[in-house]
């Protein structure tokens, strides 16, 4: 019962960004498991806002809540922090988290498959974008390549000898 009374003077979940984060947390540590939201993005919201990064989540007020939701909206800190810098659409930079985030990342996909750039092939046909090797890796998504076993062998030899015979029948 000692771990009740000590959870009541803050709130035991906080929901930011569409995110539920435990209020037993310190806010850096917390504002982590948002996605889109990491280590050093968390010290500059923290750092703008003026909220002790030591604090724990429970204990903020609505106030200091909103301030940090509002150096997201608004952001002031260094471009090289956000994750959407000069949209090829609008061309403006942003930061997107959770749901925004995922979204954008799929209408990115599917543009550059509509492209039919090599990206975007690479993409449609399931294979590694960016150079990788595929004789050694990769191979899950395809299943075991080059290997029968003997059961499926002969089951293999003796299936197409079967196959041709009804093929014929049926074109009679």
């Amino acid at each position: 019962m000692d771990k009740q009374t000590n959870k009541d003077d803050g709130r035991g979940i906080v929901r930011f960004l569409g995110a539920d984060l435990d209020g037993n947390r310190g806010v850096r540590n917390a504002l982590l498991k948002v996605k889109g939201i990491s280590f050093s993005i968390a010290n500059a919201m923290l750092k703008n806002a003026g909220i002790d990064p030591n604090a724990k989540m429970g204990q903020l007020s609505e106030a200091d809540v909103d301030k940090l939701k509002g150096t997201l909206e608004k952001p002031t800190f260094p471009k090289y922090l956000l994750n959407r810098r000069d949209d090829p659409f609008t061309g403006k930079t942003s930061h997107l988290t959770s749901a925004d985030l995922d979204i954008t990342h799929r209408q990115d996909l599917e543009f550059v498959k509509r492209l039919g750039s090599y990206k975007g092939v690479r993409h449609r046909k399931g294979l590694p974008v960016r150079g990788q090797r595929t004789r050694s890796s990769f191979r899950t998504s395809k299943g075991a390549l080059g290997v029968i076993k003997k059961k499926e062998v002969r089951s293999a030899a003796a299936a197409p000898a079967k196959a041709p015979a009804k093929k014929e029948e049926k074109k009679k």
